[in-house]
């Protein structure tokens, strides 16, 4: 009896041993988030579409869902004055569940449009009156002396918007738009032509957020792509 009870002991200590323990759940590893391209899809003189391909890695031995993605895109160029600015040209949340395997990267594409409208109302909203500092200087001295009609000075500072934000809009790879015709040589001579071309260095960065049987976790993160000439 003694051996068959020693036996059967060392049977339970195998079965205890093959089975699941009720151990506490793994914790999540962050999954890893950035952007493996940018690339364009429609580049015209009103309008321009890019598309963003992110490149997102589930370093985790289970299964994970990409919740949401938030993000925005911004690029950094130069005005006629030399000066540096960011322009944060579009901001999207993506809500469909993506599965991601265990140990395994996915691709999630995402599509943005710039209008010439809203880039140009967001500089002049955003400058004011101080766009006329990007007019030609004959221009500035006039509207400083009160030699120009008030409603026509008050239009300049829609022109000055318009001479900050072309540097921009030639970066981002958009066809020079026409304007006015009166300003159509300044514009193109003065502002446009010594503007510098593309493939501008975007940043993308936002939170991504992640559900698992280990718990939900968030990542935030930054990413920059410049497209190969």
């Amino acid at each position: 009896m003694a051996r068959i009870g020693a036996m059967g002991i060392a049977l339970v200590l195998l079965l205890t041993m093959m089975l699941p323990t009720g151990c506490a759940p793994q914790e999540i590893k962050p999954p890893q988030v950035k952007v493996s391209g940018v690339y364009p899809l429609q580049l015209g003189a009103g309008s321009v579409d890019y598309e963003v391909v992110f490149s997102i890695y589930n370093p985790n031995p289970f299964m994970v869902v990409l919740d949401s993605l938030e993000w925005n895109i911004s690029t950094t160029y130069k005005t006629i004055l030399d000066e540096e600015r960011t322009a944060v040209l579009a901001r999207r949340l993506l809500l469909d569940d993506v599965y991601i395997p265990a140990n395994t990267e996915v691709k999630v594409t995402s599509a943005f449009a710039v209008g010439l409208a809203t880039v140009i109302g967001e500089v002049y909203m955003e400058l004011g009156a101080d766009a006329l500092k990007y007019l030609p200087q004959s221009m500035q001295k006039l509207i400083k002396e009160g030699q120009m009609p008030p409603d026509q000075a008050a239009g300049m500072v829609s022109v000055g918007a318009i001479a900050c934000m072309f540097p921009l809009w030639k970066l981002i790879g958009a066809s020079r738009p026409p304007i006015n015709p009166q300003l159509d040589t300044y514009l193109e001579l003065s502002v446009w032509e010594p503007a510098e071309s593309g493939p501008p260095l975007w940043t993308v960065q936002g939170k991504a957020s992640f559900l698992s049987d280990a718990g939900p976790t968030e990542v935030e993160f930054q990413s920059q792509w410049r497209q190969a000439e």
